[in-house]
């Protein structure tokens, strides 16, 4: 019996087992690391300005095109709203230019329409359709073309309305807007709502010129009347 007590003793008294003590190591580490944490997070938060956050609100911006210039004038034109949609704050206008005696006047279409930042709508600026004069043309041909005056590329189209018909000469090109792929990663991520938002909003701007068949020397004084434009706009247009 005082073995047996004895032995009880002698276990009571003896040290807890040493396997207790990196486990306490660990966790005084882990405490360790968290505040050191806490006190980076809480200088950056002191140090580091905070990001501005774009405004939620729609904002228009306000088309400043000249209506006349360089012998140009313009009226308005009406747009189609069932086609490509509703553009707030876009311009449709016909311009013309004087011609030689007994010749009809030059004629050139003009479309800019800017989209409404944080508007739901704003993937309408993505629609191939704003290349189209309207609902009833269809693209022949496109090509990629370098727009020298204006220092950036657009797409040239040639459009027909069927067997037959008017055909058009088309400019078309689309300021900051970054194409179909990246613009849907911009959006997935909200980009717009980040530091990483673009300067300005996107832009869709179409310049057309019809000829009254599909031949080439029509195509051609098309093509010139495009050109003749863009000399005497090119500032306006640079600045879209």
């Amino acid at each position: 019996g005082t073995a047996v007590l004895m032995a009880r003793k002698t276990a009571a008294e003896s040290p807890a087992p040493a396997s207790h003590a990196p486990a306490a190591a660990i966790r005084g580490i882990h405490w360790g690391i968290a505040g050191c944490g806490l006190a980076v997070l809480a200088v950056l938060r002191l140090t580091v300005p905070g990001f501005s956050i774009a405004d939620p609100a729609p904002r228009l911006r306000k088309i400043d095109f000249p209506q006349q210039k360089s012998g140009w004038t313009s009226e308005h034109t009406p747009s189609e709203p069932l086609f490509t949609g509703v553009i707030l704050g876009a311009i449709h206008r016909r311009y013309q230019l004087a011609g030689a005696p007994h010749r009809p006047p030059q004629v050139v279409d003009l479309f800019i329409g800017y989209e409404e930042a944080g508007a739901t709508t704003s993937s309408r600026m993505l629609s191939s359709k704003l290349v189209l004069p309207g609902p009833d043309w269809d693209i022949l041909r496109r090509t990629r073309e370098r727009l020298w005056l204006l220092k950036r590329y657009a797409e040239l189209a040639v459009a027909s309305q069927g067997p037959g018909g008017q055909h058009a000469v088309i400019y078309a090109w689309r300021p900051r807007d970054r194409g179909l792929w990246r613009e849907s990663w911009r959006a997935l991520l909200a980009l717009e709502s980040s530091p990483f938002r673009r300067q300005g909003p996107r832009a869709a701007v179409r310049l057309v010129a019809y000829a009254p068949h599909a031949g080439q020397l029509a195509l051609d004084r098309a093509r010139q009347r495009l050109d003749r434009f863009i000399v005497a706009f090119r500032e306006e247009l640079a600045d879209l």
